[in-house]
C-alpha cells in the first residue's frame, strides 16, 4: 500500500513532461520521436487528480499536442485507474487501472483493449521521476511510449 500512496503524492506535484515514443511496425510510420510539455494540475477531489498536458513533438517540424488524463485514487481497492478525457470528463475513456507489484513499481491490473490494439501499462518510481510506460500491440501498432513525468 505505501507504493500507492508515494505514487499518488508524487502524481500531486507533478509539473512537467518528456515523451519518447518508438514505433516498432514494418514499415515504420516513425522510428523514434521525443518531446516535452507542461502540466498543469487540478485536483477535482482528494482522490481524483486531472493532468492537463500541452507540448509539442520535437521533429523536423514541430508538432504540438495536448492531452486530458484523470488520475483516480481507490484506497479501498489499492489501486489507481487512468482515463483519457479526450472526449470529456463526462465521457471517459478507461485506460486501465494500476496496481503495486513491488516496491517503486506498479503494472496494469488488466491490458485495454480498444477496437483491435491492446494496450499495456505501467510506472517506475524513482527518487526524481515518474515513469509511465505504455505498449501498443495490435495489427497495425507495435509502440512503446516511454512519459516521464517530474
Amino acid at each position: 500500500m505505501e507504493t500507492i500512496f508515494s505514487f499518488w503524492k508524487r502524481l500531486s506535484e507533478v509539473k512537467s513532461l518528456k515523451i519518447i515514443s518508438q514505433c516498432r511496425q514494418i514499415p515504420p510510420t516513425y522510428e523514434k520521436r521525443q518531446g516535452c510539455a507542461q502540466v498543469i494540475l487540478e485536483k477535482s477531489s482528494d482522490n481524483t487528480i486531472i493532468f492537463f498536458e500541452k507540448g509539442g513533438w520535437q521533429e523536423s517540424v514541430s508538432l504540438a499536442f495536448t492531452n486530458v488524463f484523470r488520475w483516480t485514487l481507490d484506497e479501498e481497492l489499492k489501486q489507481i485507474k487512468l482515463e483519457h478525457l479526450r472526449f470529456g470528463a463526462k465521457h471517459p475513456v478507461f485506460l486501465f487501472s494500476l496496481i503495486p507489484v513491488e516496491k517503486n513499481l506498479l503494472k496494469s491490473l488488466q491490458p485495454h483493449e480498444c477496437k483491435e490494439d491492446t494496450y499495456f501499462g505501467s510506472v517506475l518510481l524513482d527518487d526524481h521521476f515518474i515513469h509511465l510506460n505504455w505498449k501498443v500491440l495490435g495489427p497495425r501498432k507495435n509502440e512503446l511510449t516511454e512519459m516521464v513525468y517530474s
